[in-house]
């Protein structure tokens, strides 16, 4: 991974030291301190770091909002304010520089490595948006060219919209990421309390409406993954027939008879490598708006088809040539007017007036379509009517890529379970819900720590639950070096997301079991005990905390790096 050089820019030296450790434990190289003004910008011209870390009152006749212009503008190094200000006239001055962030004095660990990770990335799309507007610009410059000029502005349109779908994902991704672990949390703790033989009828039914409204959050979250290209999927051969037959029955039992839908469907079974759920939810956002855009009695013509395309990445970057299988809808509706269109595929944009109408319909289309190697066309004019047509990739084979998940008995000599998680209040949740089964838990925050741990006891451990977005090590990198040691018996993966084809080739055939967050208490318990023989269930073990019965060892220079990315489509999963 690529080295995030810091400079600290701060006029109180605890403060400045306390920030250099906090850095170096996220595994980012501080490159030197700076507690005066022009100080930071000789520096910044020599290092060059990667980002500056600038409090507004510094030493010096310059302040850290003049230093961080300077920076950005001269040398193109971003800044994030860490300060104690927040006057508006402060945050108006700070705005004008273009920082990445803003971050109020006192800070917490999870915030400032966000909004570092967050920003960078940000910038570092926006640097690439420029740098292929700039390849453009000299392509329109070259003799021959000037037949291509009047697309110009159309593609500075196609790129920043491209930047703004990227950025999305960047920032839905992260704040997924942190809200299904605390809707995790929150879930289990309530299921457990509702099962406590001390609560009344009363409660359990507060404790329920609770529990409902998480799953109702948990459904949110992951509509806004789709939407944003970045959920996790479960890639399957399916035929598209079925999928398509499944939601237009859906879709007339709620219009009923005011829309005839006439589907011409191949009989030739047309396979695409998806995620059932995704690829529901986005074949129904296209026929809901078919059927919202017919005001009375209408038709929608729908067809599957395949078609071999020789430059899909002109459509989607991602894309590679090859067989399509095409999914079309076309409605005799009011059509699109051409300045919507162009906002179309926009996340909460709606011309809808009532009340449930949240906007992310076409968003999620499109969000699954990229996500599943595809993409989404449209043509619409006014009182014409509007055709939606959706490219998939088109498979040959049906053999199913999920995972051999099932029960098999651990061995009665390893009665330990050892939980890999990050977040701590997930590790107490699992540490909660095992110790009540009687088994012995042993957990980690730290993946590096819970690595060497287990080459000493890898004998003794029976179950494994093994977080997939961890700092320092990811969960595939924690895989592979278990497999070094030991694969372990029963291996259980806790993810905001699903695995992709290619990640579940890597996990197989360890992985017995997939967790995805937010995940509840009797999903766990059920689960171990059909691992766990009754009579050893019997035997109540106390929880071990790891820092008790183990020494971290120091971390060594190759862990200390940048570790903590915010790119969930590096395994395929969040």
């Amino acid at each position: 991974m690529e080295t995030i050089d810091v400079l600290i820019c701060e006029d109180e030296k605890l403060v400045a030291l306390e920030l250099e450790r906090r850095l170096e434990s996220f595994g980012y190289n501080v490159r030197a301190l700076a507690s005066q003004g022009e100080n930071a910008i000789e520096l910044a011209r020599t290092l060059r770091p990667s980002l500056a870390l600038m409090d507004i009152r510094l030493e010096g006749e310059l302040n850290g909002i003049e230093v961080a212009d300077i920076l950005g503008r001269e040398l193109g190094i971003p800044s994030i304010f860490l300060t104690a200000y927040c006057d508006e006239k402060t945050m108006e001055q700070a705005k004008n520089t273009r920082a990445l962030g803003y971050l109020l004095k006192p800070v917490q660990d999870r915030d400032l490595r966000t909004a570092i990770e967050m920003g960078l990335a940000i910038h570092n799309r926006e640097i690439t948006v420029e740098q292929e507007l700039e390849c453009y610009k000299s392509f329109f410059r070259q003799p021959g060219a000037h037949g291509l000029i009047p697309f110009h502005e159309n593609i500075r349109f196609y790129l920043s919209q491209e930047a703004r779908r990227e950025m999305s994902r960047e920032l839905v991704a992260g704040v997924a990421h942190h809200l299904n672990n605390q809707l995790t949390v929150m879930r289990g703790h309530m299921e457990w309390f509702a099962n406590a033989p001390t609560v009344g009828e009363y409660e359990r039914r507060q404790v329920a409406i609770a529990i409902s409204e998480c799953d109702r959050s948990a459904q949110l979250v992951q509509r806004l993954m789709w939407a944003s290209a970045c959920g996790g999927y479960n890639l399957r051969p399916y035929a598209i027939q079925a999928v398509v037959n499944e939601v237009v029955d859906q879709i007339l039992s709620r219009s009923g008879e005011r829309i005839q839908v006439q589907a011409a469907l191949t009989s030739e079974e047309l396979l695409v490598g998806g995620d059932r759920k995704a690829l529901n939810a986005a074949l129904q956002a296209i026929l809901k708006n078919a059927c919202e855009s017919i005001e009375g009695p209408g038709e929608i013509y729908l067809r599957c088809f395949t078609e071999f395309k020789e430059f899909p990445e002109r459509s989607n970057r991602s894309a590679r040539p090859g067989w399509y299988v095409v999914v079309q809808v076309k409605d005799s509706g009011c059509g699109i007017d051409s300045e919507i269109l162009k906002r179309i595929f926009d996340p909460f944009y709606t011309t809808k007036l009532y009340r449930n109408a949240e906007g992310l319909g076409l968003s999620i289309a499109l969000g699954v379509a990229e996500s599943h190697g595809g993409w989404i066309e449209i043509q619409s004019s006014c009182d014409q009517g509007t055709t939606v047509t959706l490219y998939l990739p088109r498979v040959e084979s049906s053999n199913s890529h999920e995972l051999p998940l099932g029960a098999v008995k651990i061995e009665a000599d390893k009665n330990m379970v050892l939980v890999i998680d990050d977040e701590p209040a997930i590790g107490d949740l699992m540490r909660l819900m095992l110790t009540e089964e009687g088994l012995e838990t042993v957990v980690f925050n730290d993946p590096r720590e819970a690595m060497r741990w287990y080459a000493e006891h890898s004998s003794e451990v029976g179950i494994v639950f093994l977080d997939l977005k961890m700092p320092h090590l990811n969960g595939a990198e924690c895989l592979a070096r278990m497999s070094e040691i030991s694969p372990p018996d029963q291996l259980a993966i806790m993810t905001g997301g699903t695995l992709d084809q290619f990640s579940a080739e890597r996990f197989r055939p360890t992985v017995r079991r997939i967790f995805s967050k937010p995940f509840g208490a009797e999903e766990v318990r059920n689960w171990v005990r059909s691992l766990v023989s009754k009579s050893r269930l019997e035997i109540k073990a106390p929880a071990i905390n790891a820092a008790e019965r183990y020494e971290p060892a120091p971390i060594s220079s190759q862990d200390k790096r940048r570790d903590f990315e915010l790119d969930p489509l590096e395994f395929g999963l969040l």
